[in-house]
């Protein structure tokens, strides 16, 4: 307490060597009309007919103001896939892949990322080297609202690792 007491005079003198001549004529200037101006109601501020009437504000208009989404990010989804049995067959860049079901999302409001690789046979969970056992990058995309495909556009890969994650925007 005695050191917030003590800070006060220096505080006070702080302010009073701000007070010029010309800032003090100016506050002395002001009149009893124009302080009353400040004391007015809000209500005096705008003619009555310019305000928004019932027939303009609906509680319609309240609800979706309520329901904005306050940010720009709807949902994160996000997990990990080992795969360690031999993964469909398909082309192209689906030679190897494994389908993932997914709470619903809106796939052309997503953005999909992966981390992992795929390994020529399967491991079980074991770390070879790049020289021991070939390696393959995965990648991932959405197929439909509810699934995830993670994929290889290796024939002879035999399972995957990876870490994927969805971010869906309003």
């Amino acid at each position: 307490m005695i050191q917030f007491l003590l800070s006060i005079p220096p505080r006070v003198k702080l302010l009073t060597d701000r007070l010029t001549a010309a800032r003090a004529q100016a506050l002395d200037s002001v009149s009893e009309t124009r302080m009353a101006r400040l004391d007015a109601a809000v209500s005096s501020r705008a003619a009555a007919d310019t305000a928004l009437s019932s027939n303009v504000w609906t509680s319609g208009h309240a609800d979706k103001l309520n329901n904005l989404p306050s940010g720009v990010v709807k949902s994160v989804l996000s997990g990990y896939v080992e795969t360690t049995e031999a993964l469909y067959g398909g082309a192209g860049k689906d030679q190897r892949y494994v389908d993932i079901t997914i709470s619903a999302v809106e796939p052309d409001k997503c953005i999909v990322s992966c981390i992992g690789t795929a390994a020529g046979t399967p491991f079980h969970g074991a770390i070879f080297s790049a020289t021991s056992v070939p390696t393959f990058i995965v990648s991932a995309r959405l197929t439909g609202p509810t699934t995830l495909r993670v994929h290889v556009g290796r024939f002879n890969a035999g399972c995957i690792l990876a870490h994927w994650k969805i971010v869906e925007f309003y």
